[in-house]
């Protein structure tokens, strides 16, 4: 949440300390959620690669907990893609 509501340079770095606890106590689908978030923040930042980076681990964890719906939209493409001006 608070991730959420920072400015955007200071959010990659939230989220990675949200990453490594969610990552600590195991909860995959929160994990995977989160990674969608930082992906997202990198992408708004233009780090394209980044994004592509974390959106396919959040593919990953979300396949891997048996989130359908997550699962789904990343397979295609989600929001994951350099946005058109």
């Amino acid at each position: 949440m608070l991730a959420a509501t920072s400015e955007l340079r200071q959010r990659p770095q939230l989220l990675m300390e949200a990453l490594e606890d969610l990552h600590n106590c195991g909860d995959r689908l929160e994990l995977a959620r989160a990674l969608i978030d930082l992906s997202e923040a990198h992408q708004e930042l233009g780090e394209f690669s980044r994004a592509r980076m974390h959106a396919r681990r959040a593919a990953a964890e979300a396949k891997a907990c048996r989130a359908e719906p997550l699962t789904r939209m990343l397979s295609h493409g989600g929001s994951f893609e350099p946005k058109s001006s």
